[in-house]
């Protein structure tokens, strides 16, 4: 018999990145996805924050 996962967190989360050329795509889409799936949005990064390599926003849920 196969196991299955099991979930052993509450809470996620996810960072959407993206760039100059891509910062309007990256929006809707984190836009699209706190309406369709109920996520959070986080602030659209135009900046390094943290240790994210590019620009970028979190999707939490």
């Amino acid at each position: 018999m196969t196991r299955q996962p099991s979930n052993k967190y509450n809470h996620y989360h996810a960072h959407v990145y993206f760039d100059e050329t891509s910062v309007e795509k990256a929006s809707l889409l984190c836009s699209q996805a706190g309406e369709i799936f109920g996520v959070q949005v986080g602030q659209i990064h135009r900046k390094l924050v943290g240790p994210h390599p590019c620009w970028s926003c979190q999707l939490a849920a």
